[in-house]
């Protein structure tokens, strides 16, 4: 890809339906889609020729108590051949799905087939997994 601003529209032209919003700042490009998308958004980041993500460097989860859906999971990419970095975001609540060990761990395997084995230290995985629990 030529700028942020080319692979932006790319990106936005091939997922229409799995976006949400995308904005570049920080001289990165940062996407928000829902939960239920999120794999497909990173097999079309990895797969496709003019994005070449390839490298998960870090997943995050960041608590807004003051909000409905107060947690947001981050995801950070990372593209060797066009040296770029990418953020892709969704929110979830407390009490849905996706905030319990039962999504995370699915997701995480889906992730883990898709971007080869990783480890998540045993802290941040008893972190993750009782995100929901009093």
């Amino acid at each position: 890809m030529k700028s942020l601003e080319d692979l932006e529209k790319k990106i936005n032209s091939e997922l229409t339906t799995k976006i949400n919003n995308t904005e570049i700042k920080h001289n990165q490009i940062y996407i928000e889609t829902d939960k239920e998308d999120i794999v497909d958004v990173a097999i079309f980041l990895k797969t496709h020729q003019d994005t070449k993500f390839r490298q998960l460097i870090d997943i995050t989860v960041v608590d807004y108590p003051e909000q409905n859906q107060r947690f947001e999971v981050v995801y950070l990419f990372l593209s060797h051949e066009f040296k770029q970095r990418l953020i892709v975001k969704y929110s979830i609540a407390e009490n849905e799905d996706g905030a319990d060990h039962r999504h995370s761990s699915a997701l995480h395997g889906q992730l883990q087939y898709l971007y080869g084995t990783f480890r998540l230290n045993r802290w941040w995985s008893w972190q993750f997994n009782h995100l929901a629990v009093d």
